[in-house]
């Protein structure tokens, strides 16, 4: 199938969307190749343009940067969330990637502890610690904001 009609059946269905797999599984598309097709089909920056477009559409709205609320369902505990900000980003485009490179930091949070109920915050979490004893926490967050950016967009991120 040509990747211009993939992108219609996109702008038909939703973009970004959350069944996007579905999607690409109903036309036969392999999704490894949407960021190169993207590429290939808009030139780069036409590509840079269209993710952009994609993440403010994940965004909260009346934000300068792309703010992206993160689910934490499985990591902390169900209504916890963090909120990933992108500052900006590169294509990085090469035989085993199909990704966005990205400078970031974390925003708000909401925890919800999983034995006792109570909510804080990552700074509560982490608190007077160094943050490096939380790295398996941080790291889970991240693979947390690759998964639902993919699931959605087709393109996974790289934290610089």
């Amino acid at each position: 199938m040509e990747f211009k009609s993939v992108l219609k059946i996109l702008a038909r269905e939703g973009y970004p969307n959350p069944n996007l797999g579905n999607i690409f599984d109903s036309i036969d598309y392999d999704s490894g190749n949407f960021l190169t097709d993207l590429v290939e089909t808009l030139n780069h920056n036409g590509a840079e343009e269209f993710v952009r477009k994609t993440l403010d559409k994940l965004s909260e709205q009346g934000q300068n940067d792309y703010v992206i609320k993160i689910p934490l369902d499985y990591i902390i505990s169900p209504g916890s969330w963090i909120e990933l900000i992108i500052i900006d980003f590169v294509i990085i485009l090469n035989e085993d990637s199909n990704n966005i490179l990205i400078n970031s930091h974390w925003g708000d949070s909401y925890f919800i502890h999983p034995g006792t109920g109570e909510t804080g915050t990552l700074e509560d979490a982490i608190g007077d610690e160094d943050p490096r004893d939380y790295s398996d926490l941080i790291n889970s967050m991240r693979d947390e904001s690759y998964s639902y950016i993919l699931e959605r967009c087709g393109f996974g991120i790289w934290f610089n």
